[in-house]
């Protein structure tokens, strides 16, 4: 097994820059967990396979301040054939940064 293999990547899959939305992907073992600490839906729902609305829950001045939709594809019918989740959030470079920060800091 490749070591890589079992790592949690996250990364930006719109391009850099300011934008009105962009979009953020998660995947791997942790990416549950983090997409658990990041994220509460509005309701009390948990997390759950499909698109839902909720807002941030990450540390700093932008928790809660963020409205954000989560889209989560189970394994293995995702295009990895893991867990992979697609966070939409505002495009603006200080939420862009805080988002890979706050991922970063739960674990990817």
């Amino acid at each position: 097994m490749n070591y890589f293999e079992s790592d949690t990547i996250a990364a930006f899959s719109t391009p850099p820059g300011e934008s009105g939305l962009a979009v953020f992907r998660i995947s791997g073992p942790s990416s549950g967990a983090i997409c658990d600490a990041l994220f509460k839906p509005y309701g009390q729902n948990p997390v759950k396979p499909s698109a839902m609305a909720g807002y941030t829950m990450a540390p700093g001045i932008w928790a809660g301040a963020d409205e954000i939709v989560l889209a989560c594809f189970k394994a293995p019918h995702s295009y990895t054939g893991e867990d992979v989740y697609e966070l939409s959030c505002h495009g603006g470079q200080a939420v862009r940064q805080a988002v890979m920060d706050s991922t970063l800091a739960a674990g990817a």
